[in-house]
């Protein structure tokens, strides 16, 4: 009796500690099948979205949505939240020209590093600059060109037009902080040059003081001071050229002024380069609200190069 006890109860224990391991099996089979599956989505996610990443949405933008009506859209070269905007400026002749910019219009009277977007006031317009083939007049009628929707190219962080007065081919991309221009001139140009104008702005932008020095080889510098919208708005600026720098004539108005320098309500720089047949005209602008050193500083920091299609991508 008692070995068949004995025996009876081992049968049970052995049954329930069988029992105990196939349970044990079980949850180890359904915990590995869970991470596998976890495995195999994650795996999948990433492959999705590495997919996803070479696709590049930005073909499918069309930054002259808002140019026309009253949207007052800024149609240029920048990057998000980047503290410079460069394109094209306009007459201001209403309203609708709040950005610079308005498509129907056709004429050009240069290429400002600073617009507002959108806001409804017009405002900024700062350091404009006109790439020049010949002799002009530093006045807006003096410096205006036509120009074609045909013979112009707008797409997100670049922007270029051929001005039809001169034949020039202008184009800009950007950094946060450094405008980044691009000049073709024809052939036929005698000289070849850019005209820096701090006396205009957009809308209710107004001239108070303007600087303009002219400081090595390849170098002009400067500030402007404006009120309208934004009152007593400062931005100091350096732009940098990628040819030598052969003449750099100062206006105050339309009058000459001597010398390297000039402080003025109405500044303007006429300067003229050595540009060899066939060549390009690159111009860098890099902007600072603190000094010119911080524009040197940021020009040297976010652009040390001179490799213009590789900043366009």
């Amino acid at each position: 009796m008692i070995y068949e006890k004995l025996m009876k109860n081992s049968h049970v224990k052995l049954f329930k500690n069988e029992e105990r391991q196939n349970s044990y099996l079980r949850g180890n089979i359904i915990t590995m099948r869970k991470a596998l599956l976890l495995a195999a989505t994650v795996l999948a996610g990433a492959i999705v979205f590495t997919c996803s990443c070479t696709t590049s949405f930005t073909q499918y933008v069309n930054p002259l949505i808002g140019s026309g009506g009253h949207g007052h859209v800024f149609v240029g070269a920048s990057v998000p939240f980047g503290m410079v905007q460069a394109g094209p400026v306009q007459f201001n002749t209403g309203w609708d020209w709040c950005s610079g910019y308005h498509y129907s219009d056709s004429t050009i009277i240069g290429f400002a590093q600073m617009h507002l977007s959108g806001t409804g006031i017009g405002d900024l317009g700062d350091i404009s600059l006109m790439p020049v083939a010949g002799e002009v007049e530093t006045t807006r009628n003096g410096l205006v060109s036509k120009f074609i929707h045909e013979r112009e190219t707008v797409r997100p962080g670049y922007y270029s037009v051929v001005l039809d007065e001169s034949g020039i081919l202008a184009e800009m991309t950007s950094t946060p902080r450094v405008a980044f221009h691009r000049y073709t001139y024809p052939d036929s140009a005698l000289r070849k040059g850019v005209v820096i104008d701090l006396e205009h702005g957009i809308g209710w932008d107004s001239p108070v003081e303007g600087y303009l020095e002219w400081d090595g080889d390849r170098v002009v510098k400067g500030y402007r001071i404006s009120t309208g919208w934004a009152r007593h708005q400062e931005i100091f600026f350096q732009t940098e050229f990628s040819v030598p720098i052969l003449e750099v004539e100062l206006f105050n108005g339309v009058e000459p002024s001597g010398g390297n320098s000039l402080t003025a309500r109405k500044a303007y720089a006429k300067i003229w380069l050595d540009v060899p047949p066939k060549d390009q005209v690159m111009v860098k602008v890099a902007l600072s609200p603190v000094s010119m050193e911080k524009a040197s500083e940021n020009m040297d920091h976010e652009l040390p190069g001179w490799h213009f299609n590789a900043v366009v991508k």
